[in-house]
């Protein structure tokens, strides 16, 4: 009969054996802790260290993932259920609705933070010392809304510079806008996307080709429709200006049949010398409401114009006659008519230089429902 090995085991929680139990290269189990020892010289060697697991993945197994340190994992793994890390679940971007005005928070690290409402707010980027955000930091912002600019603003000493751009500002993120935050540094962040200031790389590259500009597109989206001042950078000599007003709102339906799909927005532009450090006036039109149900009609959007500052100018007026462009004026798209019970289509939004629209007509309502809003206006300022 084969004769029983018996090595020594204790049974009780968190005992270890020693020296003077074991012969070198002597081994005992725990069975309550489930470990195994191993008398190595004058030492007593744990053969499975771990960190409280009770699982191959905690003893340090070969392919299998431990719990503490770094892993390495050779080959093709697959795992089921959610996937995650200290900042959240590695493949969806979990949405943090904000439409308020906002501080960004560390737990918007690799999220989305989305406003969705029709109101104008500022969300800022707070210094390091308040928020420290490790280097490498990145956030999805989206402007779901086709009103209300939502302005990026830098906290107590941050720098916040637009992908392609050494300039430290400010950004915009323009309606239907999307953009992502990168942190670089200790408080220094770069903003890249589309939407308001920022620009895709087609509509950068058709600034840069059709007329050598060295200066981003500064795009103003529609905030309160105040007059505002607009500086020229330093070092340019003209500039081209593109203005779109508001477009209109949609009709109501009746009851009957739906409403008529209100106008877009008219277009003009113009090109003018302009020196750094001059300035112009501009205002940026709103979207018309539409129409209230019943029969409501839709309420025309709102003019925007750039007139002089200390730079004099011909003024420039994008309402239902454009005017004042010596380059171009376009006249609204119209709406669409009614078909039945059904609500006509908003006229299209006028398509301006280097491939940015604004001023969409709102749809008209179908026949128990009102007109819907037509979409703000924009002026936008090409320096070369």
């Amino acid at each position: 009969m084969a004769s029983i090995l018996k090595p020594k085991k204790s049974t009780t929680a968190s005992v270890v054996p020693t020296t003077a139990s074991l012969a070198d290269g002597e081994m005992a189990f725990n069975t309550a802790d489930k470990k195994i020892y191993v008398r190595v010289g004058a030492a007593i060697v744990d053969m499975l260290p771990r960190s409280g697991a009770t699982t191959l993945a905690g003893y340090g197994i070969t392919d299998a993932v431990g719990t503490t340190g770094d892993q390495s994992i050779a080959g093709n793994k697959t795992f089921t259920g959610a996937l995650a890390d200290s900042a959240g679940h590695v493949r969806d971007l979990a949405i943090n609705t904000q439409n308020a005005a906002y501080t960004l928070a560390l737990a918007d690290r690799g999220k989305c933070v989305l406003k969705n409402n029709t109101t104008a707010y500022t969300w800022t980027i707070p210094p390091n010392s308040s928020v420290a955000f490790p280097v490498g930091t990145m956030i999805t912002l989206r402007n779901a809304n086709a009103t209300g600019a939502v302005t990026i603003a830098r906290g107590s000493g941050v720098a916040l510079r637009k992908a392609g751009s050494g300039t430290d500002a400010n950004a915009t993120l323009g309606v239907w806008g999307m953009a992502t935050l990168l942190k670089e540094g200790t408080d220094s962040w770069v903003i890249s996307g589309t939407g308001g200031e920022l620009m895709t790389m087609q509509q950068m590259l058709a600034c840069a080709v059709e007329t050598g500009a060295p200066f981003t597109p500064v795009l103003r989206d529609y905030t309160s429709g105040s007059s505002v001042t607009e500086t020229a950078p330093s070092g340019c000599s003209q500039v081209r200006i593109c203005v779109w007003s508001g477009g209109s709102g949609g009709d109501a339906g009746d009851g009957a049949v739906g409403g008529d799909g209100g106008d877009s927005g008219s277009y003009c532009e113009s090109v003018y010398s302009i020196s750094g450090g001059q300035t112009l006036m501009y205002t940026v039109g709103a979207g018309g409401t539409g129409g209230a149900y019943p029969a409501g009609a839709g309420n025309a959007g709102g003019t925007s114009t750039v007139t002089s500052g200390t730079a004099t100018i011909t003024t420039m007026s994008a309402t239902a006659a454009p005017s004042g462009g010596n380059v171009t004026n376009t006249y609204p798209n119209v709406g669409g008519l009614a078909v039945g019970p059904g609500g006509g289509a908003g006229g299209t939004a006028i398509v301006g230089w280097s491939g940015y629209s604004a001023g969409a007509g709102g749809a008209g309502g179908a026949r128990f429902t009102a007109g819907q809003s037509g979409a703000a206006g924009r002026v936008i300022f090409y320096y070369t």
